[in-house]
């Protein structure tokens, strides 16, 4: 049975240094948190029709649906870019497998009432429990960033695999 992908243990992980300085808006090198952010910031440096960008350089309130309080949501990119129409327009980019943009499916019931059985059905609602609640505080930060969007005539962007095939693989 292959191993289960876990994002936040097999993601690449390391400090990004723009080719490209003075695109970058930010005060110091940006740390990717995965190989898809990487391959983000190496697309925002070199790609000609990018004016600016930057990496978690707006802080965008939201409410935390778990801890009731408010939070703060840092979006993976921003970016000024010259459209093929020849307009110039902003982007707010979160990069982001696929799997987490979806909601979780619940585990199966177990058929068998065996000891085995049973903790591995355990286990298996234990992560069905963690993706749900990082589905739900995704869905919050991901609408306050859309309505920041809004607001401010931001075209927003979730980038995954599915939308973006053959960038993300």
């Amino acid at each position: 049975m292959a191993k289960k992908f876990n994002y936040k243990k097999d993601t690449n992980k390391g400090t990004y240094k723009p080719l490209n300085p003075g695109k970058y808006t930010g005060s110091k090198y940006p740390n990717y948190k995965s190989g898809w952010e990487a391959k983000m910031f190496q697309f925002m440096d070199i790609n000609p029709n990018v004016i600016q960008w930057g990496y978690e350089n707006i802080s965008i309130p939201y409410f935390d649906p778990f801890t009731k309080k408010g939070a703060n949501y840092l979006p993976d990119v921003t970016a000024t870019m010259k459209c093929g129409d020849g307009k110039t327009r902003a982007f707010m980019i979160e990069v982001k497998p696929y799997s987490m943009c979806i909601p979780p499916k619940p585990p199966k019931k177990p058929s068998t009432t065996s000891k085995k059985t049973y903790y591995n059905y355990q286990k298996s609602m234990s992560r069905y429990k963690v993706a749900s609640r990082d589905y739900a505080v995704n869905i919050a930060k991901w609408g306050a960033a859309s309505a920041y969007c809004t607001r401010h005539h931001i075209h927003w962007i979730i980038a995954n695999e599915k939308n973006l095939p053959g960038f993300i693989k």
